[in-house]
């Protein structure tokens, strides 16, 4: 369960963009995100200073850069889930991911985990190091996803469309 335990501080870090006036944020200007991004940044920051200083007394040096490593995988997919779902209930993509890792993510009689488990293999293992990027970097593209860019990006597709439909003179 120890690999696990990095989850807390992924959701908590993105848990703190919530606020009562949610709607008022997808007509909000570009200062407003910048701002928001710094905040999350501080955010995530002070969680990970936390997070490690407790885990560095508390487990092996090995583990504890295994945690540091799988923070950037649950910080993204929670990011992912927090820009889709809200952000109070950015837990739920997490939790939904946490389920089959614990019921299927075990190791085989060898020691060793299915290709999807990012949290249990080691440190060295390049494979867990690319999927914890991946899912970083997925979450980074799914938060830069604001609702004005979305509709922005939707209307261009749409004007591409219309345009393809005129007959020739």
């Amino acid at each position: 369960m120890w690999r696990f335990f990095v989850l807390g501080p992924a959701v908590v870090s993105v848990t703190a963009l919530y606020s009562s006036i949610e709607s008022l944020e997808q007509v909000a200007t570009s200062r407003f995100h910048a701002q928001q991004k710094t905040f999350l940044v501080l955010v995530t920051l002070a969680s990970c200073a936390c997070f490690i200083t407790w885990v560095s007394l508390a487990f092996p040096s090995a583990m504890t850069l295994i945690m540091i490593r799988d923070f950037f995988g649950w910080f993204g997919i929670a990011l992912a889930a927090g820009r889709m779902f809200g952000w109070r209930v950015c837990w739920i993509l997490p939790v939904l991911v946490l389920i089959p890792m614990l019921y299927w993510g075990t190791a085989d009689a060898e020691g060793k985990f299915p290709w999807w488990e990012f949290t249990a293999r080691p440190i060295e293992d390049l494979g867990a190091a690319a999927e914890n990027a991946a899912l970083f970097l997925l979450g980074i593209l799914v938060y830069s996803l604001t609702p004005w860019r979305i509709s922005s990006v939707q209307r261009s597709f749409r004007k591409k469309a219309a345009s393809h439909n005129v007959p020739d003179v």
